[in-house]
C-alpha cells in the first residue's frame, strides 16, 4: 500500500496541535487561581441584557474572560518575567525593573523625571485645599493634608540610569511651598523620611513598610500638635510580606520580604476591615484617648491607619475619591492623604465643602454675562461655570456673589484643557441674583451670571 506522505504529515501536524491544546483544555477544568496583585479579571460574559436583548459584545467579553483565565497562565507569566529579568527589563508595563532586584511602579516616572502639573493648576490646588481647611475649621475640625511619597522619590539610587532624577521639579516639590504660603497644614513626609538613614519602603512593593507607616503617623499627628512615638517604640519580630509589584511580575512566586512588627499590640477595635486595609470604609474605636478622626486615604493607608486609630476614640478611614467634607461632620480632625503619583486627581476632581464667605470687594462692573449651572447636592446648592484658564489668576480664588453675599470658589480642570471649572457649594438658597468676581492683572472684574435652565438638576 502506497503511503501518501503529504496526508501523513498533515495528520501528524493536526495530532501535534491537539496534543499541545489538550493539557490547556483539560487545565480549564481545574480550579483557577485568584487575581494577582492589582489585577482585575474580566467578568463572565452576559448573553442577554435586562430587557432580554442579545448582547452583541458577548463574544468579545467571552474572549476577554477566557484570556484572563486560561490554564497555566500565571506560571507562564512568571516564567516570562524571569526571562526578561535576565536583561534587566520587565514584561509588565506597570512595573519597572530597578537595580539589585528593586521594583518600581512605572506610573511614578513623571514625578521622578520632574514632569509636573502646570503652574496655574498647582496654584488652584493649593487654593482649593486652603479653602477646604477653612471650611473644616468653620465646622470645628483641624485639617492636615498629606502626600505619601513615591518610592523612587525617596530611594532613587536603585533606579535605572536611563531615567534622570529631577524630583525637585515635580508637582509635589512645587506644591508644598504653595501650601505653606497659604497656611495649609501639611505633613512634609519627604523631609521626614529624607532625614532617616533606614530604608522604610519595601524593595518589591510600591509602599512603605510597617516602620515607614509608623514614621508617617508620627509626622501626621505632629501636624495636629499631638505627640506620638510609634516609630521610636520597640519593634520585635517580623512577618512575611509579598510585594504588590513582585506579584504582578511573578504571580506564582513565593519570595517575601520581612515586615517589622511593633512589640506592643494595637489597642483599638476595628470594624469593616476583612481584607487587611483594602475595605472602602474602615471604622475603629479606641479606649483611653480623646477626639474623633475622619481620614481620606489610599493604599498607603493600609499600613498607616492602625497607628492613627490608636490616637482617636473613634476614627473613620475612607478610600472614596469623593472628597465631600460633609462625610467628616462631627469629626475633630480631618486628614486628606494621597500618594504623590495621584496628585493630578486633586486638579481633575472638585473638593466638596461649604464655600467660605468673603467680604464684598470693590470690582469693575462688566456688561457681558456668563452662563452657569446649578444642582441640588443633598441640601447644598452647587453653582458651576466654565471659563478659559487664561482668565483665572492662580493667586486669588474667584468669588461667587449669590444674593449679595460673596463666596470663595474652587477651580478645577475640565476635559477641554483650555477651560477650567469654577464651583461653589452653599446651604440651599434660591439664587435670585448671581455674579462672578475674578482677578485679572491685579484688578477685580464683576460679571453678571445667568443660570442655564438646561444645565440644572440634582447630583447624587
Amino acid at each position: 500500500m502506497k503511503i501518501n506522505t503529504k496526508k501523513l504529515l498533515s495528520l501528524l501536524f493536526v495530532l501535534c496541535c491537539l496534543a499541545m491544546l489538550l493539557p490547556e483544555s483539560l487545565g480549564m477544568l481545574l480550579p483557577q487561581p485568584k487575581a494577582a496583585a492589582n489585577e482585575i479579571l474580566a467578568p463572565a460574559p452576559v448573553w442577554r441584557d435586562k430587557e432580554g436583548q442579545w448582547n452583541l459584545s458577548a463574544l468579545t467579553e467571552l474572549s476577554d474572560y477566557l484570556a484572563d483565565r486560561f490554564a497555566f497562565r500565571q506560571p507562564m507569566i512568571s516564567l516570562w518575567s524571569h526571562l526578561h529579568a535576565l536583561s534587566g527589563s520587565s514584561p509588565e508595563p506597570q512595573v519597572l525593573q530597578g537595580r539589585d532586584g528593586w521594583l518600581y511602579y512605572t506610573e511614578t516616572l513623571p514625578d521622578f523625571s520632574g514632569v509636573s502639573l502646570p503652574a496655574d493648576a498647582l496654584a488652584h490646588i493649593a487654593n482649593n485645599l486652603s479653602l477646604m481647611q477653612e471650611a473644616a475649621k468653620t465646622a470645628g475640625a483641624d485639617f492636615v493634608f498629606v502626600i505619601a511619597p513615591n518610592k523612587n522619590s525617596l530611594y532613587p539610587d536603585k533606579m535605572p540610569d536611563r531615567f534622570p532624577a529631577r524630583h525637585a521639579q515635580s508637582s509635589a516639590a512645587q506644591l508644598l511651598p504653595l501650601l505653606a504660603q497659604r497656611g495649609v497644614s501639611a505633613a512634609d513626609l519627604f523631609a521626614v523620611f529624607g532625614a532617616q538613614d533606614e530604608v522604610l519602603y519595601y524593595a518589591l512593593d510600591s509602599h512603605w513598610n510597617a516602620r515607614g507607616a509608623a514614621l508617617g503617623a508620627d509626622a501626621i499627628l505632629a501636624a495636629f500638635n499631638r505627640e506620638s512615638d510609634f516609630f521610636t517604640a520597640p519593634f520585635s519580630g517580623t512577618q512575611p510580606h509579598r510585594g504588590d509589584l513582585y506579584e504582578m511580575l511573578y504571580p506564582t512566586g513565593k519570595l517575601c520580604e520581612d515586615d517589622p512588627l511593633p512589640a506592643a499590640p494595637f489597642r483599638h477595635q476595628t470594624k469593616g476591615d476583612p481584607r487587611g486595609g483594602e475595605a472602602i470604609t474602615i471604622e475603629t474605636d479606641c479606649e483611653g484617648v480623646n477626639e474623633t478622626l475622619f481620614c481620606w486615604r489610599d493604599s498607603f493607608g493600609n499600613a498607616l491607619y492602625p497607628y492613627l486609630a490608636e490616637s482617636f476614640s473613634h476614627a473613620t478611614f475612607s478610600r472614596s475619591a469623593s472628597y465631600d467634607l460633609r462625610r467628616a461632620e462631627g469629626a475633630d480632625c480631618v486628614i486628606l492623604e494621597i500618594v504623590e503619583r495621584n496628585l493630578p486627581r486633586l486638579w481633575e476632581n472638585a473638593l466638596l465643602f461649604a464655600a467660605p464667605d468673603r467680604e464684598m470687594p470693590e470690582a469693575r462692573e462688566m456688561t457681558a454675562s456668563l452662563s452657569a449651572s446649578s444642582s441640588d447636592s443633598k441640601g447644598w446648592l452647587q453653582i458651576s461655570l466654565a471659563l478659559p484658564r487664561e482668565l483665572l489668576s492662580g493667586n486669588t480664588p474667584p468669588l461667587l456673589v449669590l444674593n449679595g453675599q460673596a463666596y470663595a470658589c474652587c477651580v478645577n480642570a475640565m476635559e477641554d484643557t483650555e477651560l477650567a471649572l469654577i464651583s461653589a457649594c452653599v446651604a440651599g438658597e434660591t439664587p435670585n441674583s448671581l455674579a462672578l468676581i475674578i482677578e485679572q492683572n491685579g484688578e477685580l472684574f464683576r460679571y453678571p451670571v445667568e443660570l442655564n435652565p438646561e444645565m440644572t438638576g440634582e447630583t447624587p
